[in-house]
């Protein structure tokens, strides 16, 4: 009842950003995420699921795909409205939202890697202070290191997966 009433607002997303409210995907994702457990949860142990659930289902996930997803960078974005990408996008694939071989989760992976990802290590986002609001440079984040390992693993990338392992290995030795 909660999803149903609240999914549509704005908020300032996981990473509670200082700038004005959007449509964070990562909260989309996470009411999508809240519906779809329900639905198995009932359906396991009830063997009855409300209708209603799953088109709110539905209608989140066309709605994530609609306003996150960008074909011209081939991947999800942080919010609806702009063609930045933070690492909470890994939860994508990571809650089943979508395959983890879909080819815009494999671009979102990509968009990951490429923008976030700075010598082992996953960082939230890269902003300007003006956006963020906070004093200093942003920091990585070490649980977001072993989120874009499974993608790599689940999306079949095994010798990425590794990688950070062996940095790790080589630092011990």
């Amino acid at each position: 009842h909660a999803v149903n009433e609240r999914w549509k607002e704005v908020d300032c997303g996981i990473w509670e950003v200082r700038s004005a409210p959007r449509h964070y995907t990562y909260t989309k994702l996470m009411c999508w995420v809240a519906v779809e457990r329900a639905i198995e949860l009932a359906d396991h142990f009830t063997g009855e699921v409300d209708p209603e659930w799953i088109v709110l289902k539905d209608e989140i996930a066309a709605s994530i795909n609609e306003n996150s997803y960008k074909p011209e960078i081939n991947a999800y974005t942080s919010a609806y409205d702009e063609l930045d990408i933070d690492a909470s996008v890994l939860a994508m694939g990571l809650y089943g939202f979508v395959p983890m071989d879909d080819p815009r989760f494999v671009g979102t992976i990509k968009a990951v890697e490429d923008q976030l990802l700075i010598k082992n290590t996953v960082y939230r986002y890269l902003t300007e202070k003006s956006e963020d609001g906070l004093e200093g440079h942003e920091g990585g984040w070490n649980i977001l290191t072993p989120w874009l390992i499974k993608c790599y693993w689940a999306s079949g990338r095994h010798d990425d997966a590794r990688k950070p392992f062996q940095v790790v290995r080589k630092n011990i030795a």
